[in-house]
């Protein structure tokens, strides 16, 4: 999660906030599924599918009372042109890679990972996530600064790179308002 939003053009680019982020996530969803219960609310884990794609979407498409279509898993050879950036572009213009997964272990810090661990370890072990760092702390001093000093240069850099993000929210609300084009 931290490293997926870290090369995001969205979202927190701290390991601390996107700990957080992801608790919070974590929390609506399992509200939501006490709420709905198991018949209305299916948890399906990013591992599972990289795993065994067909298998989860086996799973999925019985959840959802669809058929299962071998085409499914074949989604990256159909011309389609989706409206997202172009590295999500080319990024679905390929099969599920299930060698996708664990590159926190070598492109997180030990620090990144302690911060993430230290806010996000219930989580993790719920889930059945491992955990690397034994007993992770983070104190108040450090909290702070992954908060007020380090995390937002980080948030205003990636905001100003995403200048594709907001010419595609533009066009989405220019589309649903029946605006005419601005250029």
């Amino acid at each position: 999660v931290a490293l997926s939003f870290r090369s995001a053009p969205f979202g927190p680019k701290h390991a601390y906030q996107a700990a957080q982020h992801w608790t919070r996530y974590l929390a609506a969803a399992e509200a939501a599924g006490a709420a709905l219960g198991e018949r209305a609310f299916l948890v399906i884990r990013y591992e599972d599918l990289l795993e065994d794609a067909e298998r989860e979407l086996r799973r999925i498409c019985a959840f959802l009372a669809e058929p299962y279509e071998a085409a499914m898993l074949t989604f990256y050879r159909q011309e389609v042109d989706y409206p997202t950036d172009a590295r999500n572009r080319e990024e679905l213009r390929r099969p599920v890679r299930g060698d996708n997964r664990e590159k926190w272990r070598t492109r997180l810090t030990a620090r990144e990972q302690r911060i993430f661990e230290a806010l996000a370890g219930d989580s993790l072990e719920r889930y059945g996530y491992p955990r690397v760092v034994s007993r992770p702390r983070i104190g108040g001093w450090e909290a702070l600064s992954c908060r007020y000093l380090e995390h937002p240069p980080r948030r205003m850099l990636a905001m100003l790179k995403n200048r594709a993000g907001y010419g595609f929210a533009l066009e989405t609300a220019r589309l649903k308002l029946s605006l005419p084009r601005l250029d």
